[in-house]
């Protein structure tokens, strides 16, 4: 897929502090190529997006993930237009995504098996195409 809109609800009870758990991440079989809803060693959930080179996009969509007894966060994407949001609140957005065709999705870690989630996933949506702000609102709230 080359557009999405991932929606998931979950717990976190932090990071590690030296690591960068994925809640979720798409990727294209070498890996290097990545949309993810990310945490960060501050306990902090990020819209990220890597290009295979570099993060095109990194933004703090939540600051302290763990003072939050259940997230629900969604993130969409398409070339050139990326937006993610947590409980409804206010869509950041980038113009700066690039996206390539996915055939892995992961949950709860990186495609292969490190950076781990301590928390839990109780639900995820996956919608083929790229959902408008208001709906990425409608359904974090």
């Amino acid at each position: 897929q080359e557009a999405g809109t991932v929606v998931v609800e979950f717990d976190t009870a932090s990071t590690d502090g030296t690591s960068f758990p994925r809640v979720w991440s798409l990727n294209s079989s070498a890996v290097s190529n990545t949309v993810e809803l990310i945490g960060d060693t501050g306990n902090d959930i990020r819209a990220y997006n890597y290009n295979g080179t570099t993060a095109v996009w990194n933004a703090d969509i939540l600051n302290d993930a763990a003072l939050l007894p259940s997230i629900r966060a969604a993130l969409a994407f398409t070339n050139g237009d990326g937006a993610a949001t947590i409980n409804g609140g206010n869509v950041i957005t980038s113009s700066a995504t690039e996206v390539v065709a996915f055939d892995t999705l992961s949950l709860g870690g990186n495609r292969v098996g490190a950076q781990l989630l301590n928390g839990h996933l109780k639900s995820i949506q996956y919608f083929p195409r790229r959902l408008t702000d208001a709906q990425l609102q409608e359904l974090t709230s």
